[in-house]
């Protein structure tokens, strides 16, 4: 117990430090804070308890099951579901994913809790640089996959009819795939049972503000006939969310610029669902598909005729752009931030706060909010895409009734 009290990593301080030195945090002294710290010193010998019976099957299944919970999985995955199931699950699960991430990152900036301690228990990565309550992985994996399953099951059940798999298998499989990665954060030493524990309660508020909340303020919103009132009212919000998203005292930590990237993807899907209903996508019912494939051409004509391939060749499609979508818009946002510096900058031999080159030899340095209003762009490029395909679909005889909205 002394060697936890003795940490120096980002957020390592017991409950037994000093006043003065509880200053190197934000809200120390309130006695959430030390109530949360006294049950992490009690909790970190579970850890231990628990890696005491690692094995190297173990080891490889945890690990793999932590990648089901990245962020960067879920999305890859958002498109699939978009383009494969449903145009507004994509929508809805990006929601879902701000609030988890966003409100779990929150959360951590506010506390600025440790992690378990490097040097205590082991870790199958290097030693994470964000603090640790509440488990964002835990979070977004029990967030997305069981609102996938109220979606396709509960909201829309013809599609979970479509899928022939029961209800209950259904459930088991997310249950199963969730708790794994719930566990993986404890096996790899990422996280205490306190940390998956908030996780799980910011997952199930996120999924119940959806549900019960949020998926009528999105209709409303992009049913709105004002002029652009629903995107910029979304715009807002996300700006002052980002704006007012807590910092940690002990220095930067990737919790601020990945709220902007899930703020990012939530505010481009529904930008392009709002144009949807503004601007509808003609639709074709599945004779009339597979008519006009017919009188295209012999590859179309196959594509629609093997699902697999159809929906593979959208899949691939649809990569490839976002792809490119990323990359650009990236250059983009920096390019216009760095003419934006150098308009501002009086003295003509200054350099701007950032060096902004094509040059992939230079290193570009900014400060975590440009970061995370970069992140909040680029990300709006590319969810903005993702949900846009079926325009191009159509056009490209390949749309299926995954691209009808539902709302």
């Amino acid at each position: 117990m002394e060697k936890i009290k003795k940490q120096n990593n980002i957020g390592s301080y017991s409950s037994s430090d000093k006043d003065g030195e509880y200053k190197k945090f934000r809200f120390s002294k309130t006695s959430i804070r030390s109530f949360l710290l006294k049950e992490y010193e009690r909790e970190v010998p579970i850890i231990v308890k628990i890696q005491s019976y690692r094995n190297k099957f173990l080891d490889f299944y945890f690990k793999m099951a932590s990648i089901l919970g990245e962020e960067v999985f879920f999305i890859l995955a958002l498109p699939i579901s978009t383009w494969c199931v449903a145009t507004q699950l994509g929508v809805e699960l990006c929601v879902v994913l701000a609030l988890s991430i966003g409100g779990g990152n929150i959360l951590k900036n506010t506390f600025t809790l440790p992690r378990p301690p490097p040097n205590i228990v082991w870790t199958n990565t290097a030693h994470q640089k964000d603090h640790g309550l509440p488990s964002t992985h835990t979070a977004s994996a029990f967030g997305l996959t069981f609102y996938f399953l109220i979606y396709t099951y509960f909201l829309f059940p013809t599609i979970g009819e479509s899928f022939n798999i029961s209800l209950l298998s259904m459930f088991f499989i997310v249950l199963f795939w969730s708790t794994s990665v719930m566990f993986s954060r404890l096996y790899n030493g990422h996280h205490t049972p306190m940390d998956v524990i908030a996780g799980l309660i910011v997952a199930i508020a996120s999924i119940f503000a959806t549900t019960y909340q949020l998926r009528y303020f999105i209709e409303g919103m992009v049913l709105s006939k004002t002029f652009l009132f629903g995107p910029m009212l979304y715009i807002a919000i996300l700006s002052a969310i980002l704006f007012f998203h807590p910092q940690a005292n002990t220095g930067p930590t990737p919790a601020y610029p990945e709220t902007g990237l899930v703020c990012g993807a939530s505010l481009g899907s529904l930008i392009s669902l709002w144009v949807h209903f503004q601007h509808p996508c003609p639709l074709m019912n599945q004779e009339l598909l597979l008519q006009a494939a017919a009188n295209h051409d012999s590859i179309v004509s196959k594509i629609h005729s093997i699902p697999l391939l159809l929906h593979g060749s959208r899949i691939l499609i649809g990569l490839v752009l976002v792809g490119i979508v990323k990359v650009f818009s990236k250059k983009f946002f920096f390019f216009a931030y760095d003419l934006v510096i150098r308009a501002n900058t009086n003295n003509e031999q200054s350099q701007p706060i950032t060096t902004v080159s094509f040059d992939p030899n230079k290193k570009i340095i900014v400060t975590p909010t440009i970061e995370a209003f970069s992140k909040l762009f680029v990300y709006s490029c590319v969810s903005f895409t993702i949900v846009s395909m079926p325009y191009l679909f159509y056009y490209l005889n390949i749309q299926t009734s995954a691209d009808v909205t539902r709302y």
